[in-house]
């Protein structure tokens, strides 16, 4: 069955193609591979930031939890190690004892609760403080963590921080 087109060309068939009208022709080159382009500088503007971001928050959050256990076992150790039980069996008067035994301890426990430091690549610092009034113990810690992500404004280091309180009490 022959087909005549607008130009008066006859087709026999539908499946068959008219020939190309020079107006047709293309004079820009092949787009062909494009899209490859496109996905890299996506994943190089986008995607690749963000991964680095998100690998820094889990670190630092990881750092924050083991920071947070270690200080609250060295503040419930110091509290134990620093309550003068001779006095208390004496006079039935809670107090603290006045040593620096007390913070050695704590900053033992505090040492070992965060073995792993090295291979996390953090620095840890602890503060302790006897709130002789009270009977209670404040302890504070630092942690100075390297981030990878240093985009614009952003440090090469974070510092992570904790805070417990233990009281001593015998009764």
């Amino acid at each position: 069955m022959a087909i005549q087109n607008i130009a008066g060309m006859k087709y026999e068939d539908r499946r068959m193609k008219p020939p190309h009208h020079p107006s047709s022709v293309s004079i820009y080159p092949s787009e062909a591979g494009s899209s490859m382009a496109w996905t890299a500088i996506f994943l190089a503007t986008v995607l690749l930031p963000l991964m680095l971001f998100v690998i820094d928050g889990s670190r630092l959050l990881y750092v924050r939890g083991r920071l947070q256990t270690a200080t609250d076992a060295a503040c419930e150790d110091a509290a134990w190690a620093a309550g003068d039980r001779p006095n208390y069996i004496d006079t039935g008067q809670t107090r603290l004892g006045n040593n620096w035994y007390v913070v050695g301890v704590a900053q033992n426990t505090f040492t070992r609760t965060l073995g792993e430091n090295t291979r996390m690549a953090f620095t840890p610092l602890l503060s302790v403080t006897l709130d002789y009034p009270n009977n209670q113990i404040w302890c504070s810690a630092t942690a100075r963590v390297p981030v990878i992500f240093n985009g614009v404004g952003v440090a090469a280091q974070v510092n992570v921080r904790a805070n417990a309180t233990s009281g001593v009490r015998f009764r």
